[in-house]
């Protein structure tokens, strides 16, 4: 291959001397198409023209007295869930949010009052920006004021944040018709999740409707859900895995279980609210997934799950085989993609085999098209790695109101069937196996996972800086264990801080996972040479 490579290469030379190197073909006729063409855009069709919302109410018409939501011992047939829901959307419009893609911030623990929040500002035509109440007040002042939003769907139990915000209580609207002015475009935005960025400001990517249908269009397909499949919602929703989660279990007619905080904060618990609630479909993390498989084996019962979705970091593939040989009749999808391309761009099944290997993210969702190339945008070839970049109708907008970062990430696509059409530079690695699949290869930059977060660790490193002791500082992630954890390496001055003092300090600042596990301190008049050199070195580690 490498000799048919380079005399391909060599003969386009020759006939034109003339182009950059970059610019030459060098795979093959056969190779080029099964790294551009196989296993990208793959049709299939989907429901078009409706937003999410549109989507729901039409199940709800259809099948009204079925179980939707289930929070604890309280139940919410389709119906009901569509009324109050309809008097959170009334509610927005009479607090102003009338044009259609306003941003408003839902903030509330997991529980059905996140679920009636969510939906009822979707009916309102406006896109919903999640602010986790675990978060840090300030993380929560810096979304609202980047979003600029003015309006906040919330649960009894919370505030508005302390910034003045309008606030809709959940808990205290009525049951109402759906609002009379309608926006159903699956073109409009849904929802703006903020992810960690590297100037130390997170970015809200700002994600439509349309996407969001075409991937569950993709799952329905692989494992179906029938109606009255139990689906579970484990995942904040400021972590866009969360879409995925709600909207399979309500778009087919199944009842989404909301598991409460403390089940999410306990593996064990969790896999037994699993099997005693007949969960069919659910998403696990990568860290649990070795105490999923010790849950099954030291339990008698069997679970009623026919589908898992994992996914955002590495995994053996042999761990999952193991996982599925437990359950009869579960399909496990690995799940890879960035916010930016809607919760996955990559879906691979794991089959009944494995072999020795970090299990392949797989190839393309429905309608969209993954590529590895170089650094002149260029497809490489088969075992090749390169970096990974999406096209197809799961791309997001962008960033909110940042048009340089948008035009630096979201660039004109030289691939697919739609001429001037975008592409997403993930950022990450990736190679192409001769079957067609994809295998994850790391980053390109110093983007980190952390328990299934995507941290920048140029935003950790901009947090500690504002401690007033720290006069310098690199933060870098190392193994442990099945994960990651981050590493935060100091030089301060005369009055060190404790590791315990610095991680009070992080904890009003950043969420929990970007909050180092070790802090390295040094005193600044002890280490000069150290305080010179420290962030290149610990780049290099």
């Amino acid at each position: 291959s490498d000799v048919c490579s380079s005399d391909l290469l060599l003969r386009a030379a020759v006939r034109r001397p003339v182009e950059r190197l970059a610019q030459l073909p060098w795979l093959a006729a056969d190779e080029h198409a099964l790294v551009v063409e196989a296993h990208n855009f793959a049709p299939l069709a989907h429901p078009q023209g409706q937003s999410l919302a549109a989507r729901f109410e039409a199940q709800a018409q259809a099948t009204p007295d079925h179980t939707a939501l289930v929070f604890g011992d309280r139940r919410w047939t389709y119906r009901a869930l569509d009324a109050r829901a309809n008097g959170v959307a009334n509610a927005l419009r009479a607090a102003g949010v009338t044009a259609p893609e306003t941003p408003v911030g839902l903030l509330a623990d997991a529980s059905d009052a996140l679920i009636v929040g969510l939906i009822g500002i979707l009916k309102a035509g406006a896109a919903y920006v999640p602010l986790d109440p675990t978060y840090p007040r300030e993380r929560h002042h810096t979304i609202v004021d980047d979003a600029g939003v003015t309006v906040v769907v919330s649960a009894t139990e919370q505030d508005d944040l302390g910034l003045g915000l309008t606030r809709i209580d959940v808990d205290r609207v009525a049951d109402a018709a759906a609002p009379p002015a309608r926006f159903d475009a699956d073109d409009t935005l849904a929802y703006l999740i903020y992810t960690s960025g590297s100037t130390g400001r997170p970015k809200g990517v700002a994600v439509t409707h349309r996407g969001v249908v075409n991937l569950l269009a993709d799952g329905q397909a692989r494992a179906p859900l029938a109606a009255g499949d139990a689906g579970a919602l484990w995942t904040s929703a400021a972590f866009d895995v969360s879409v995925y989660e709600i909207f399979a279990a309500l778009l087919s007619v199944g009842a989404l279980h909301v598991a409460a905080p403390a089940l999410r904060a306990e593996p064990d618990a969790y896999f037994r609210w699993l099997e005693q609630a007949g969960i069919v479909s659910a998403y696990i993390a990568p860290f649990q997934l070795a105490e999923f498989r010790a849950f099954l084996d030291a339990s008698p019962r069997a679970m009623r799950l026919r589908r898992l979705l994992v996914g955002v970091e590495p995994i053996d593939e042999a761990l999952l085989v193991a996982i599925r040989a437990r359950v009869p009749g579960l399909t496990i999808i690995n799940g890879y993609g960035p916010t930016e391309t809607t919760v996955c761009a990559t879906l691979y099944t794991v089959p009944d085999i494995a072999e020795s290997r970090v299990t392949p993210i797989g190839v393309a969702v429905a309608n969209t098209g993954v590529f590895i190339v170089d650094d002149d945008l260029q497809p490489v070839g088969v075992g090749v790695v390169g970096e990974i970049v999406v096209a197809g109708l799961g791309l997001a907008r962008g960033y909110h109101g940042m048009p340089a970062a948008t035009a630096a990430a979201f660039q004109p696509s030289p691939f697919g069937p739609t001429p001037g059409a975008r592409m997403y530079r993930t950022g990450d690695r990736g190679r192409r196996l001769p079957g067609g699949a994809i295998v994850f290869a790391g980053r390109t930059d110093h983007q980190v996972k952390i328990r299934g977060h995507r941290i920048e660790l140029g935003e950790v490193e901009r947090a500690i800086e504002q401690h007033p002791s720290v006069t310098s500082v690199a933060v870098i992630a190392r193994a442990s264990g099945p994960t990651k954890m981050l590493v935060a390496f100091l030089t301060c001055r005369a009055e060190t801080p404790t590791a315990e003092a610095m991680r009070a300090f992080l904890a009003a600042r950043v969420p929990d996972p970007m909050i180092p596990s070790r802090f390295v301190v040094r005193s600044e008049e002890h280490t000069s040479e150290l305080q010179s050199r420290l962030h290149l070195v610990c780049r290099l580690l």
